[in-house]
């Protein structure tokens, strides 16, 4: 009887610790849940700053960390002018998210021969190295949201001398000074061949005297008419269209051909045909 009695007390004794066991458990797993259910997203971005204040965003994140960019399928990309603003010489950069991240690293590359101006204002404790010729700057935490500010100044760039564009300036250069060079050769030739087609002026003014002259010896066999015609030839440098000369005498078209044709016949002028038009002229020969 009491060894029945003993083998029903283990048996409850055991019983009672599989069940205080398994209770510890699931108070252990139901823990775990909540602590996985509780845990925030983690955000992982890298920021390219360019020396014209423009940044270039990539990297990704479980949620929308609502930056000024494109957020698709987790991932952060974009370019964006947001970020920074400038005041005189000096650049702001300013980074900033409302989300709690459980865990975050950004990494922030300025553009090259940048400098800092005054401390970092961060959340989280900034880390300051070179890469290069560029400043980065990265932080990393848990349980932050992203909250991260400084200044920086971009030394003026010097426009460096590319050897191509020396080369490719010269060749323009001279391809120029030949175009101008032919240009004002043709330009002397013509004037050259216009000077050899047309009579010297001092000729021209001699051979004008001279007509005058004949004209006054001559004028008392013209009537008025004729002497008009003459006169304003002589005014005309001593030739002019036909029906430039009709219109600046005023002479009705049918009597001012007959006064021409009586004019050619006394010696005084002569016509001559340049197609549809008649040139009339002083005759000094």
């Amino acid at each position: 009887m009491v060894k029945k009695l003993l083998v029903i007390l283990a048996l409850l004794t055991i019983l009672v610790n599989f069940l205080l066991i398994s209770s510890t458990e699931a108070q252990i797993s139901i823990t775990d849940l909540s602590e996985i259910a509780n845990r925030g997203p983690s955000l992982e971005l890298q920021a390219f700053i360019f020396s014209d204040g423009s940044v270039f965003l990539q990297g990704q994140s479980a949620v929308d960390p609502d930056l000024p960019v494109k957020y698709e399928d987790g991932k952060i990309s974009g370019l964006t002018n947001q970020l920074t603003s400038k005041k005189k010489e000096i650049w702001n950069f300013a980074l900033s998210t409302d989300k709690v991240f459980d865990q975050l690293d950004v990494k922030i590359i300025l553009p090259e021969n940048a400098k800092l101006s005054g401390n970092i204002s961060s959340k989280s404790v900034p880390f300051v190295y070179t890469q290069g010729k560029s400043l980065v700057i990265e932080v990393s935490d848990l349980q932050k949201d992203l909250d991260i500010s400084f200044n920086y100044q971009v030394p003026l760039q010097r426009k460096e001398n590319n050897p191509f564009v020396i080369v490719i300036y010269l060749i323009a250069v001279i391809v120029a000074v030949t175009i101008v060079f032919l240009i004002l050769k043709k330009r002397k030739r013509q004037q050259k061949k216009k000077q050899k087609r047309k009579p010297k002026k001092s000729e021209k003014q001699t051979n004008l005297e001279e007509y005058k002259k004949k004209f006054e010896t001559l004028k008392q066999t013209l009537n008025g008419r004729e002497i008009k015609i003459i006169e304003s030839l002589i005014e005309l440098k001593g030739k002019a269209k036909q029906n430039q000369l009709q219109k600046f005498t005023g002479i009705s078209k049918a009597a001012f051909s007959r006064h021409i044709s009586a004019l050619e016949t006394k010696g005084l002028v002569e016509k001559k045909s340049l197609g549809r038009v008649n040139l009339i002229q002083i005759k000094t020969g």
